[in-house]
């Protein structure tokens, strides 16, 4: 099983470039128009697909699998089947997407890819180990993703009914969002995480008490997706006190966990990770506890930069760094692969130093002189992520694990590999006339 799951890792990894190689485009974009055959919008919604359902699903399958694998293997369904149905959607998501946008052939096998998304949850709430101190959060983040697709079901009546574009409308899109990164990337994310420990023997304990009220809290804080729509004020007061209650579970369970023996447990290196994912959760909390008050929910609702600069932080932040972390404890062992994941950590935060600076008007750069810097920032995490795939995906032996070679020859072998992924972008940007 571990040959095919790693097969599987790459296969993720590729679908991770891919929207790199877009976002970066799309920053590109701003900066120097790619000529007509560009379509911002269709190339936009393809990124944000592949990025959630090329990368950051198809990861955490590939870790339900590696920690639950009773629950997919000798059945008619079984996890070769289901990966590979869904590979074949994303690609004709991406592809329909790319061509004709959000029409027919997208929504069709958007639908599909959903309906495999729900056969997987039903397997796991059904016969998951329920002794794992995961198991608890990702049914619920499970249960959650199947509460986000009324958002998306909404979508075709309200078009159809001549609401497209409405309030309405975009608070489908706003539920769906909220249901899959507050709900499944985040509570499955933290199950993922107590496993991993648990299988290492580190005491990391939440009572379910307090997983039931983080969750009961995020259900409270979908009333933040209203704001936009100037709500009355007992959706402010909701949107708030469910922040509040989610920023309180959280520094209660890590003041009842943080301690010396803990702490001891981890090496300087590897306490940057975790230490940084709790950090960026807090900033996510805050940044929600704020959205209630009128100039911040101006922020979040109007000003497009800090807006994206919230979704990355979600996205690319707290479950892309806790995929990379699961991926060091289940298949990379090495410390070099522990600082990949500070480096990718480091151009993440740049990138969003860089939006906050462009979005929030701070120190009086021009906007031609943001553009060139989100720019920049982007290639630079679009790097980091074609390093990890010339890592992963050249070849390297491996038992059980990708094994860490430091060789010279290797390492310049994979460096000619990125070189020559490096010629292809560059010819796929003369294309569009750059």
């Amino acid at each position: 099983m571990r040959h095919t799951l790693l097969k599987y890792v790459r296969i993720s990894l590729l679908w991770f470039l891919i929207a790199a190689i877009f976002g970066f485009l799309l920053r590109l974009h701003s900066v120097t128009p790619l000529g007509e055959s560009f379509n911002y919008q269709k190339v936009l919604q393809s990124h944000s697909h592949i990025a959630f359902l090329g990368w950051i699903f198809n990861m955490l399958f590939i870790f339900l699998i590696r920690q639950y694998p009773s629950v997919f293997s000798h059945t008619k369904l079984n996890h070769r089947i289901l990966f590979i149905s869904m590979q074949i959607a994303i690609l004709l998501i991406a592809t329909g997407l790319l061509i004709w946008g959000y029409k027919l052939v997208a929504i069709l096998f958007l639908s599909i890819h959903a309906a495999i998304t729900i056969i997987i949850a039903v397997k796991f709430l059904k016969k998951a180990d329920k002794k794992l101190p995961g198991t608890l959060p990702i049914k619920l983040g499970l249960i959650m993703m199947i509460i986000s697709y009324i958002g998306t079901l909404a979508l075709g009546p309200i078009s159809a009914m001549g609401y497209k574009f409405s309030d309405g409308y975009y608070f489908s899109i706003y539920f769906y969002m909220h249901f899959q990164y507050s709900g499944l990337f985040l509570f499955a994310g933290i199950g993922m995480l107590l496993n991993s420990f648990y299988s290492q023997n580190i005491n990391f304990n939440i009572k379910k008490s307090e997983i039931y009220l983080f969750f009961a809290a995020t259900i409270g804080a979908l009333s933040i997706s209203t704001l936009f729509m100037d709500p009355p004020k007992i959706m402010h007061i909701t949107a708030f006190l469910s922040s509040a209650l989610q920023i309180y579970v959280v520094a209660k369970v890590l003041f009842n966990n943080l301690n010396q023996s803990l702490i001891q447990k981890f090496s300087t290196q590897e306490l940057i990770i975790p230490a940084s994912l709790a950090l960026m959760l807090f900033i996510k909390l805050i940044s929600q506890l704020m959205a209630p008050f009128p100039l911040f929910t101006e922020l979040a609702v109007s000003n497009r930069f800090t807006v994206i600069a919230f979704l990355h932080l979600n996205f690319l932040g707290l479950t892309t760094v806790t995929l990379l972390y699961l991926m060091d404890r289940y298949f990379i062992s090495c410390s070099v692969y522990k600082s990949y994941i500070i480096t990718f950590l480091a151009a993440f935060a740049i990138s969003e130093i860089f939006l906050l600076i462009t979005g929030l008007k701070i120190g009086g750069f021009s906007p031609i002189q943001m553009n060139y810097a989100n720019t920049g920032a982007a290639f630079l995490l679009f790097f980091t992520v074609a390093l990890l795939n010339v890592y992963c995906i050249a070849p390297v032996k491996f038992l059980g694990k990708f094994k860490c070679e430091h060789k010279p020859a290797k390492f310049i072998k994979k460096i000619i590999t990125f070189i020559s992924v490096y010629k292809i972008i560059i010819k796929t940007s003369a294309f569009f006339n750059i």
